[in-house]
């Protein structure tokens, strides 16, 4: 496989060969400035369905991508913080409940 392989990769007939792909590009694909928001990245991520989101510069030339997997750990904090807010009472709660001690 290597073998062949190499052999495409160096010949000058191969090299001339493209593919054209643009019947399967999406053309309306949703994409965020490289400085956009993280917490809103998140909810277009969640609302919408997406798998992936195109990072653009202010040139509009691609810059990166974002995956599901590059937020899941923000999902994971974002429940965590939740769920520690919601174990800690507020200061008020815990004087009500000292003083009826």
């Amino acid at each position: 496989m290597t073998v062949l392989l190499g052999r495409y990769s160096t010949d000058p007939q191969y090299q001339r060969l493209f593919i054209n792909l643009e019947p399967y590009i999406n053309k309306s694909a949703v994409s965020v400035q490289a400085h956009f928001s993280l917490q809103r990245t998140y909810v277009i991520f969640r609302s919408l369905g997406l798998r992936h989101l195109t990072i653009v510069d202010l040139q509009n030339q691609v810059v990166g991508i974002i995956t599901r997997k590059d937020l899941m750990s923000f999902q994971l904090e974002e429940k965590l913080g939740l769920q520690q807010t919601l174990q800690q009472p507020d200061s008020d709660e815990e004087s009500l409940i000292q003083e009826e001690i």
